[in-house]
């Protein structure tokens, strides 16, 4: 069985040297790097392993929080964006509201009651829902609406090609760059 108490250690140890916070594949990359993973960040290709990984970790994150709190040394922030060790301030245990995430992790049945199938279906939702986004701004960014056609698109797409190429007089060189991407991202998604 794996134990959590040399990976929390080594947390909280990596932790102590990102005064502005660290994100979830920095730290696991340091935590292989430190032999304390029981798998390395290259099995993080396979979902069951990644979800796995992902659970361990924030499990003994949040036992970590759990025991920095009681101890009134710390506090800490955790995403996967951003896991971030703060200094304690009284009185914080009692001003945090119900973290559904802390319980869901802290609950080690969650660890291995995941089948793959599932695991699999999140992530197609998750990339589902993040081309949706990025397709959204795009297309505000165009100033169009969700159902714009494609000959809409390209044409406006144009017309501010024209208005913001860099070798204009009033062209303007980030917007441009920002136009590029959203007719890329429009292009394969339309």
């Amino acid at each position: 069985m794996f134990s959590i108490q040399p990976m929390k250690e080594a947390a909280y140890s990596i932790l102590k040297n990102y005064p502005n916070g660290i994100g979830e594949y920095q730290l696991l990359t340091a935590l292989h790097q430190k032999a304390i993973l029981p798998a390395g960040t290259e099995a993080l290709r396979q979902p069951l392993t990644l979800y796995r990984t992902h659970f361990l970790l924030f499990h003994t994150l949040y036992q970590l929080k759990l025991e920095l709190l009681q101890q009134k040394t710390h506090d800490l922030t955790i995403s996967a964006l951003q896991i971030c060790l703060t200094p304690y301030q009284k009185g914080e245990e009692a001003l945090s509201p119900t973290d559904l995430l802390m319980q869901f992790y802290l609950n080690l049945s969650n660890l291995t009651s995941i089948q793959e199938e599932e695991i699999v279906q999140w992530l197609e939702n998750f990339w589902q829902k993040m081309n949706e986004g990025a397709q959204k701004q795009a297309l505000d960014f165009l100033n169009l609406p969700r159902s714009a056609s494609f000959v809409e698109i390209k044409k406006t797409y144009r017309k501010k090609c024209m208005e913001l190429h860099p070798d204009r007089q009033k062209g303007h060189e980030e917007e441009f760059k920002k136009l590029q991407q959203a007719w890329q991202t429009l292009r394969k998604n339309k």
